[in-house]
């Protein structure tokens, strides 16, 4: 069994580093941020997947004592539906034993040579140990958010509700100056505005954070969360979040111009909330380079024409569906 995991997850370090270069590329062929937000949970999700239809039956790693004749499994492209497609084929030396059907069974082969069974059975369980570990801190910390979203509901000096698509939002303004301009929740969103804040730049906030929850970007953020706790070990997937949630940020922006926000208060808002420690889910905060690159989006912004929309998502629908056709670590 434990040959089997780490040939699975051998393979899912494979196919994440492919799968996120399409992805990233897809995002940025797109032209709209929030397309892009939903393109790169692409890399988690077939990683998943992967993970969840297991080996073949008949997996090299199942053959005791077997060595491998060869290997082809690097397929970039659309498989048999369209062209076009590049398949990579790797030879290695012949000898008695089946066929290596994926890049995951080599190195398990290898890791299993060089550690022994016992060694690579306890590092299959560091690593399993580790994603647990990583998950239970992330619901110790979403158990510290809801105390602290306690104290905020009796710190608020104004709550409406307002009904937003199929939901029923409640937003709530706070006498708390730490608190930074956020959303909260999946089925039940909250927005939260901190008081102290002119009339322009409480409808800038306002608009960004609904632009959140039109989105649902609360489940957005947790689910790719909860993926990169559950594949840590892959050399990429924190940094692929992280550019997934500012890609999120800059769609919230643009939606927030688009509905009528001047650039210039927008801007102004970010920068003067930017640093203050009370973040939520998903907020208006930003630092380093993720906001500078939002402060350039937002003067920036322009809207591009109809004909070129089409085409940027055209390619990015291809790309993003080749993250699921194509082939890199095998087991597909």
């Amino acid at each position: 069994m434990s040959l089997a995991i780490a040939a699975v997850l051998g393979n899912a370090v494979v196919t994440f580093a492919g799968c996120a270069v399409l992805a990233l590329l897809a995002a940025k062929v797109s032209g709209s941020a929030r397309m892009g937000k939903y393109i790169l949970l692409a890399p988690w999700l077939r990683v998943a997947w992967d993970v969840v239809h297991g080996p073949a039956a008949d997996a090299y790693v199942f053959t005791d004592g077997a060595r491998y004749v060869g290997v082809e499994n690097v397929q970039l492209g659309l498989g048999r539906l369209m062209l076009p497609v590049l398949t990579l084929k790797v030879e290695l030396p012949e000898s008695e034993g089946p066929f290596a059907y994926s890049m995951g069974d080599v190195i398990t082969s290898w890791l299993s040579s060089l550690l022994g069974t016992t060694a690579l059975t306890a590092l299959v369980c560091a690593i399993v140990g580790v994603s647990g570990f990583l998950l239970a801190l992330r619901a110790r910390e979403f158990a510290r958010w809801r105390k602290i979203l306690a104290a905020l509901e009796l710190d608020a000096v104004c709550r409406e509700t307002v009904a937003i698509r199929w939901r029923s939002l409640e937003i709530l303004t706070c006498k708390n100056g730490d608190l930074a301009p956020c959303t909260s929740g999946i089925l039940r969103p909250r927005v939260w505005l901190p008081v102290r804040m002119s009339t322009q730049k409480h409808g800038a906030a306002l608009e960004h954070e609904l632009a959140h929850v039109r989105d649902a970007d609360v489940l957005l953020f947790s689910v790719a969360g909860v993926f990169a706790d559950l594949f840590w070990f892959i050399p990429g997937s924190r940094r692929v979040e992280r550019y997934l949630r500012d890609t999120a940020e800059r769609a919230a922006d643009a939606a927030a111009i688009a509905r009528g926000v001047a650039p210039s208060v927008l801007a102004r808002t970010l920068i003067e909330r930017a640093g203050h420690p009370l973040r939520l889910g998903a907020g208006m905060t930003a630092s380093g380079a993720s906001l500078r690159n939002r402060l350039i989006a937002i003067t920036t912004h322009r809207s591009s024409g109809a004909l070129e929309r089409w085409v940027r998502h055209s390619i990015a629908c291809v790309l993003t569906a080749s993250v699921f056709l194509s082939l890199f670590g095998g087991y597909l």
